[in-house]
């Protein structure tokens, strides 16, 4: 393990700085012996294997997961293919592995910390917050596969990403639900209410693009404040106003097993439109991205071939740009003057509203984005990245005060996403509608306080005479 770790915290290189070439790839662990050596055999299956995990982590920070290998990983790990195979079947599985492997560990460690820390709930947060950063100085190549390149590696590493962020809910949940009510109860008072289960996912949402941000930008500047920042940002949702939301009832019906997106997508009828939305459609049939290929695109626009080499450079060039004008779409939908207005509040619960309505009643639009769209690669992901960040500016520029936090807007632009892709995953997307209120909540609390963020929200329940309904299940 500690070779594991040795490997994650080497300091990170830009990716293309290539550490190990083509033509020979120089190991980052020396070679066990030929001859005779202390380790018997389980101990030498065992170096072998925390020496791939190493490499892994090395060829992922490196070159990116698309384009590592098997050839560089064993490269780097100094071992043979044939190790390799004896240990993972594949690439995939070594990836996971290793993955599971440095998630572990980062939980272990934040979970002991809490534990041994002194003081109330809000205190022993602070101290398992300073061990995530410490985790992130001290692993930063491994801590970038487990939350930048796992995006990339396809349905498996966003089921992935989800279960993590799911084991951070909920002891973050079980912390705060044991801190003393508002109001300073003392200590052995009746515990506070919980707070809803969309609300904690927004949290870690939040707490984790705060995290992959300064590991894109490889930003150690800010990491000494990033702990006090994340317990602002934990404890601004962390109130009674919390427990008054609620689920709506929701009248979308289920997503078909094979979604198509509505005529006009996309920009009209025009010849480019079709092909757009083609390749949003080859994307979600295709059960790998690679398969996209002008032929699919142009039979599925129902358009002779020539016509996708004569408006775009490849394959790859209409999906992105085609994933630009869903999200240009999804901006449109959401924009109002009134957002910039006296009226922010409500017209922060009616932007929301707009939101999750138009991602329910599109399923092909929602998949995509929250689901598709990252197996694309790191340049889809930036992209799908940027809408959230577009999304959640567009949401707060009207608020009347500062945010309490400096990581409000990037948490938002994160909780909010995380709260959609989860949704989305868990085959609840044409439900989304029904979490408005948490949404809202999320988005006006950090400006305005909770009671504010909920009296904003009864109003806007009010006016429009919802109803409210059951908690979807969690995933």
């Amino acid at each position: 393990m500690s070779d594991l770790r040795e490997a994650g915290a080497r300091k990170d290189t830009k990716r293309g700085s290539h550490t190990a070439t083509a033509e020979k790839i120089m190991p980052i662990y020396a070679r066990l012996p030929r001859g005779p050596h202390p380790l018997d055999a389980p101990g030498v299956a065992h170096n072998q294997r925390i020496r791939i995990h190493g490499g892994m982590i090395e060829a992922v920070a490196t070159r990116g997961y698309p384009q590592t290998s098997v050839k560089l990983v064993v490269g780097l790990a100094g071992v043979s293919r044939r190790s390799f195979y004896e240990q993972f079947s594949s690439k995939e599985a070594c990836f996971t592995a290793t993955f599971d492997l440095i998630l572990a560990r980062a939980l272990r460690r934040l979970t002991r910390t809490y534990r041994a820390a002194a003081g109330d709930p809000p205190e022993r947060l602070r101290a398992a917050f300073r061990a995530w950063v410490a985790e992130l100085e001290q692993n930063p190549k491994a801590l970038r596969l487990v939350l930048v390149e796992a995006e990339t590696a396809g349905p498996e590493g966003m089921w992935r990403l989800q279960r993590a962020a799911a084991a951070f809910e909920e002891p973050l949940a079980s912390a705060l639900a044991r801190r003393p009510p508002a109001g300073g109860a003392k200590r052995g008072g009746t515990p506070a209410e919980p707070l809803p289960p969309p609300v904690v996912r927004a949290i870690v949402g939040g707490l984790r693009r705060a995290t992959e941000l300064r590991l894109l930008d490889d930003d150690t500047a800010e990491l000494g404040a990033l702990a006090g920042e994340m317990l602002k940002w934990t404890l601004l949702f962390d109130a009674p106003a919390a427990a008054r939301l609620r689920a709506r009832a929701c009248a979308h019906r289920p997503f078909p097993d094979s979604p198509a997106l509505e005529c006009g997508a996309c920009g009209g009828d025009s010849r480019r439109a079709r092909l757009l939305r083609s390749a949003i459609e080859v994307g979600l049939r295709e059960p790998k991205f690679e398969s996209l290929s002008s032929p699919l695109i142009a039979d599925g626009a129902g358009l002779p071939f020539e016509a996708v080499t004569e408006l775009f450079a490849d394959p790859v060039s209409c999906y992105m740009q085609a994933l630009q004008a869903l999200g240009d779409e999804l901006l449109q939908a959401v924009a109002s003057r009134e957002l910039v207005s006296e009226r922010w509040p409500a017209a922060v619960c009616d932007a929301v509203e707009r939101l999750l309505c138009h991602l329910a009643s599109s399923p092909a639009r929602l998949l995509t984005l929250a689901v598709r769209a990252p197996a694309a690669g790191p340049e889809a992901i930036a992209s799908l990245r940027e809408l959230s960040y577009e999304l959640a500016t567009m949401l707060t520029e009207g608020a009347p005060a500062r945010a309490r936090s400096r990581i409000a807007v990037e948490a938002i632009a994160g909780g909010v996403w995380q709260i959609i892709c989860c949704e989305a995953l868990a085959g609840r997307g044409h439900m989304l509608p029904a979490l408005a209120e948490h949404v809202s909540y999320v988005v006006l609390a950090p400006y305005i306080g909770p009671d504010a963020a909920l009296a904003a929200i009864v109003r806007s329940r009010e006016a429009a005479g919802r109803t409210t309904g059951a908690w979807p299940s969690a995933a």
